[in-house]
């Protein structure tokens, strides 16, 4: 026992048992030591090897190696097999040599190294405290060893820089401890060692030979701390992590072993490494980089093996990396950082590809290898996610593609899709080729995508499917599209790409279904490559196709809409025209195949084709395009003594004149004048069939001129077919079409005797047919002005415009507004205006009666002379001098039976004077001037009237009966205005005429006295009107009328009631009074009158606005006396029909002399 000295033996410790203890602050140094049985051990602390029960207490002691025997070459290394027992912390002092400690160490001390140079622990050691490593290394196991351990030991310490843990063993080993310290670890067996404390050493961990292990069982520890770099030394060296939660290995990792994760959970490298071994995820996730950082890689990693389905690897980058390892087994691939992972190796991986953020990016620099391998699906995740092929081969992504990330092909090669794919993000082919579907496959497409850029000139979108594709996205860019399967392509978006576009097999198709949309943009050519080859528009609208197409292949129109071709096509497959309408109008002479116009289709257009023309039953042929006439030449280039243009049975030629339907007359050179509008050209021969037929039509508001041929084929092999069995048609409702040929002898437009063709063109003329213009008349005045017209004469402007309306809407309304209803409307509102002058009368026969009030009653005003109070009488047998200023407007409705709306207004004054007579009658007499204005808008038609007025009055009461007479006659002066418009027709009319309207009325009271003031008078009235108007004729063109004189008689009986009173306001008698009535007409309350037209036919009789039958009158207004001379008078006239009305207005004044 040595207690704060050192002890150096000689001497026999043990030969059987004994114990040597080494307290606190002691050293025991040993030297060459023999045991009992005679064995030597050099600077050695041992028994014999039978013996175990020796033992060395280190209690806090130090156990140091002598270095007498050292040379300068070699070093005597201590080796014991003693089994040590800590109970205090002690310290091992290698001394710059080597201690190997083969016994036990146990005991609840902890085991403290110092010095350079290694202790090794090959025991089975169970000692708990504390491993601290100041200097050199302690190593467990030796030479691939089975045993050596650090015991319970809760925490290692490496305390400095060149401080060390190494483990040389061949087998299993875990460390639990918590490795603290400057120093570093090293695996040097071939074992596994596994760390499964929470490390925090800062020195570098170095894998010589074997495995070391980060964590255990999917468990939550184990790590190597803030070691700054991992050394793989050799290629049987490896790191294996196999934790269940997160880890982040930011070390550098270099060397040639492997990395391998085992764990479920997540390894983070953030280094940048350099190790050469293979890469293996068996589960869980091993993710290169993090939060979008710039660094963590596989390094030279020869291989990536994502052994099975629930391992992956992750890229959280926000940089560019490239993985060139081969990347193979069941497991996944995910780009999560916002940078560009390059994938350049040939890959055999069979999970899921998913790219959250950034780019993921196949090949690089125009390379051959980079792909998924055997990568099922392709999640682009979010829109900012991508797929980027970069390769200058053919490379097939199979992989469903899904998500709303991007897809670009960078290289010049090609890149396949065959999967069926959902993608949302645009697709960008900046070089090479983007081929959907292979080998005429059924799968193969661009999901939905909306956009598809094709950048470059050298890029190009290419379709090699054997089924139908829909591709609705928006393709722009320099590239080229090409259609190569036998399937049909459709596009249907709206298009602006300027390459070219190649039909080699199939059909590629504008539009779907008669949609709106779908074109091949701003493509510089369609190049049909192939007799397999098509081009079909399946459109509702209109779509211009100005680009060359050329090839062998064909074309057909299959929508409703029109497709024009104004480019110089060459194209020699058919044409075939199903629905719709084709519209040439370039010069495509060289393309000479073909043309078959279906049932319900039509060709049109301006232009020339190359090939024959076959209309079938129900289909059209059209020169000129919609309302504009043209030209259209069926130039039969390969056949031009052929039969190139065949109209089959039921098949029509449209003959659309356009605007210039009434100009253009040639003469023949058979000597006949015809009209050139819209003509078919045809070099050779035109066949038609019986029931053929053809339509002449026109602009809107252009009408076709009857018994003027137009000319509708002109051919250079003459026309082939019994033209009396080809049908003519037209709209015209009073016009037939007649088929006619120009005849090579020169004697006009008539058939041979055979009804065949006599010559090289065929026309059409249009003669009057048996429909009366009265038939389409549905009013009495339509029908009247039918008749009429139908005796007008053929020459007439008129009649020959009335005979080429297509509409009876539109020809009712040339017969409404050639029918002159203004004249007899005239009539209606000079009738009602003679209203007020018989009203003026009566106002002023009952202001001249007194209301009855006795003479000398109290009512006093002041005298106009002298100024003085006077009694107010108002019976005199002076004479009285009155007059009335009066207006008035009206409106009558239009009729069930067709007159029109008549709005109507008249003003003007009468003058009058009167006194008593004998027997208190109070004669006299009037004269006033009235202009009266009428308009009837929806005939555009007007009228005025000067008005001169004579009449004479009487009036007596007797008692409270009151009788009121009077007669007057009027000069009407009338002047009228027409405007006559209709379709092919305009002219304006006016006239001037002279009228009289005479009348005798008569009423008779009965007036009641209520109280002192008020007075109310029933009464009943009788009025005969008759006006007379000489005969008449209008000034203008062929439309003018002449009128006959014509007299309108009218009775009126008028039934109401009268109230009156008088109020004193200030020094003013006021008199308030009120009339309500009802009036009857009788007689011919439908003005009408009977006219021709100037220039020849027979009678019309036409109604105007009718009167109104049964009316409401209403009259309201005041009287004041102003003085004993003068009285004015101020009232509301008002006259109410069902479908009638009229309101007025008067002031009178009356003065006494």
């Amino acid at each position: 026992s040595t207690d704060g000295g050192t002890a150096s033996t000689d001497q026999l410790l043990s030969a059987k048992t004994g114990t040597v203890t080494v307290n606190t602050g002691g050293t025991l140094s040993a030297s060459d030591v023999r045991d009992a049985q005679g064995h030597v051990q050099t600077n050695a602390i041992t028994v014999a090897s039978n013996e175990r029960n020796a033992e060395l207490n280190l209690n806090g002691g130090t156990l140091q190696r002598n270095t007498y025997n050292d040379t300068a070459t070699s070093k005597s290394d201590l080796t014991s097999a003693v089994n040590i027992n800590l109970s205090k912390t002690s310290t091992v002092d290698t001394n710059n040599g080597q201690v190997v400690l083969e016994g036990q160490v146990a005991g609840s001390g902890g085991l403290t190294k110092e010095s350079a140079g290694g202790l090794i622990l090959t025991g089975h050691n169970s000692y708990q405290g504390d491993t601290t490593v100041n200097n050199g290394y302690v190593q467990l196991g030796n030479n691939n060893g089975l045993t050596g351990d650090l015991g319970q030991s809760k925490n290692v310490h490496l305390t400095n820089a060149d401080s060390g843990l190494v483990v040389d063993r061949g087998n299993a080993l875990t460390l639990g401890q918590t490795i603290s310290g400057a120093g570093s670890l090293t695996q040097n067996g071939t074992g596994t060692t596994t760390l499964t404390g929470t490390n925090s050493y800062t020195g570098d961990t170095t894998v010589n030979h074997g495995t070391l292990q980060l964590g255990a069982n999917n468990g939550l520890t184990g790590d190597l701390g803030q070691s700054k770099a991992l050394h793989l030394t050799n290629a049987d060296s490896g790191l294996v992590v196999d934790r269940g939660n997160a880890l982040t290995l930011g070390q550098t990792i270099s060397g040639a072993g492997s990395l391998t994760q085992n764990g479920t959970g997540t390894t983070t490298l953030t280094g940048t490494n350099n190790y050469t071994g293979a890469t293996t995820v068996d589960r869980g996730t091993l993710q290169l980089g993090s939060n979008n950082g710039l660094t963590g890689d596989l390094g030279q990693s020869s291989a990536l093996h994502l052994a099975n389905a629930d391992g992956g690897l992750v890229v959280d980058r926000g940089n560019a990396l490239t993985l060139g390892q081969t990347i193979s087994g069941a497991g996944s691939l995910t780009q999560n950082g916002t940078g560009t992972t390059t994938l350049t190796g040939t890959n055999s991986y069979a999970g899921d590809t998913t790219v959250n953020h950034g780019t993921l990016q196949l090949g690089a620099n125009n390379g051959l290898t980079g792909d998924l391998g055997q990568s099922q699906n392709v999640h682009l995740t979010n829109a900012d996610s991508g797929l980027v092929v970069d390769r200058g081969n053919t490379l097939t992504l199979g992989q469903t593609i899904s998500g709303k990330g991007s897809l670009t092909q960078n290289g010049t090669g090609k890149t396949i899709l065959t999967g069926t794919n959902s993608y949302a993000g645009d697709t960008t082919v900046n070089h090479g080729t983007l081929q959907l579907g292979a080998n005429n496959g059924l799968t193969g497409d661009l999901g939905q995508s909306q956009n598809v850029h094709l950048t470059n000139a050298d890029s190009g979108l290419v379709v090699d499917r054997g089924n139908t594709l829909a591709l609705d996205q928006t393709i722009s860019g320099k590239g080229s599209l090409i259609q190569n399967g036998k399937g049909t392509t459709i596009l249907t978006g709206t298009n602006s790409y300027t390459g070219a576009t190649t039909v080699n097999n199939g059909t590629l198709q504008l539009g779907s279904n008669n949609g709106s949309t779908g074109d091949i943009g701003q493509s510089r050519g369609v190049y049909l490559n192939g007799n397999d080859s098509n081009l079909t528009v399946n459109r509702s609208n209109a779509l211009t196709l100005a680009q060359e197409i050329a090839g062998t292949g064909s074309f057909t129109q299959l929508g409703t809409g029109t497709t024009t071709f104004t480019g110089d096509n060459s194209y020699t497959g058919a044409t075939n025209i199903e629905h719709g309408t084709l519209s040439v109008n370039g010069n495509q002479s060289l393309a000479t195949g073909q043309t078959t116009v279906y049932n319900g289709a039509t060709l049109s257009g301006n232009g020339t084709l190359g090939g024959a023309v076959t209309v079938q039953n129900g289909g059209i042929i059209s020169a000129g395009n919609g309302e504009s006439n043209g030209k259209l030449t069926i130039a039969g280039t390969n056949n031009p003594q052929g039969t190139n243009l065949v109209v089959q049975s039921g098949g029509i030629v449209n003959a659309n004149l356009g605007a210039a339907a009434q100009s253009g007359d040639r003469v023949a050179p058979a000597g006949y004048t015809y009209h050139e509008g819209s003509v078919i050209y045809v070099t050779g021969k035109a066949s038609f069939g019986s029931g053929s037929v053809i339509n002449l039509a026109t602009n809107t508001g252009v009408s076709l001129r009857y018994n003027l041929p137009y000319r509708v084929v002109q051919t250079t092999g003459g026309i082939e077919g019994d033209l009396s069995k080809v049908e003519a048609k037209q709209n015209y409702i009073f016009l037939k079409p007649q088929i006619t040929s120009e005849n090579t002898t020169g004697f006009g437009p008539t058939l041979s005797p055979n009804n065949q063709a006599d010559g090289n063109a065929l026309d059409v003329v249009l003669r009057r047919n048996g429909v009366s213009y009265s038939s389409v008349g549905e009013t009495r005045n339509e029908v009247n002005t039918g008749l009429a017209l139908d005796t007008v004469g053929d020459t007439s402007n008129v009649a020959q415009a009335m005979a080429q309306i297509q509409d009876r809407g539109q020809a009712r309304q040339a017969l409404n507004s050639l029918s002159g209803e203004v004249h007899a409307s005239v009539r209606t509102a000079l009738i009602e205006d003679s209203y007020y002058t018989r009203q003026a009368v009566f106002d002023r026969l009952m202001t001249a009666e007194c209301d009855g009030i006795a003479d000398g009653a109290r009512t006093r005003v002041r005298d106009s002379r002298t100024g003085q109070w006077v009694d107010a009488r108002c019976v005199t047998d002076r004479t009285e001098w009155w007059g009335q200023a009066f207006g008035g407007q009206g409106h009558n409705d239009s009729t069930s039976g067709g007159t029109a709306g008549l709005n109507h207004s008249t003003a003007g004054f009468l003058m009058g004077a009167d006194r008593m007579i004998v027997d208190n009658w109070r004669v006299g007499g009037f004269a006033g001037y009235t202009h009266s204005m009428m308009n009837v808008g929806s005939r555009s038609s007007s009228g005025n009237s000067d008005n001169v007025t004579f009449g004479a009055y009487a009036g007596k009461h007797w008692g409270a009966i009151h009788l009121r007479t009077g007669l007057s006659y009027t000069w009407n002066s009338i002047n009228t205005t027409r405007h006559v418009g209709f379709v092919g027709y305009s002219d304006r009319l006016h006239d001037h005429q002279i009228g009289g309207t005479g009348q005798l009325f008569a009423e008779l009271g009965y007036r009641f006295r209520v109280g002192e003031w008020t007075r109310i008078e029933p009464f009943v009235g009788m009025t005969y009107v008759n006006l007379h108007t000489n005969g008449y004729r209008e000034h203008g063109g062929d439309a003018a009328l002449r009128g006959r004189g014509t007299d309108n008689s009218v009775g009126f009986s008028t039934f109401g009631v009268r109230m009156a009173t008088r109020l004193r306001v200030g020094d003013t008698i006021v008199s308030p009074y009120g009339m309500v009535a009802y009036r009857r007409a009788f007689g011919n309350t439908s003005p009408s009158v009977h006219q021709s037209f100037v220039s020849g036919s027979n009678d019309m009789d036409i109604n105007g606005a009718p009167l109104a039958h049964d009316t409401a009158l209403f009259d309201a207004g005041v009287q004041a006396k102003l003085t004993d001379m003068i009285d004015l008078r101020l009232s509301y006239t008002g006259q109410y029909a069902g479908h009638a009305y009229d309101n007025g207005g008067r002031a009178s004044i009356r003065m006494r002399f």
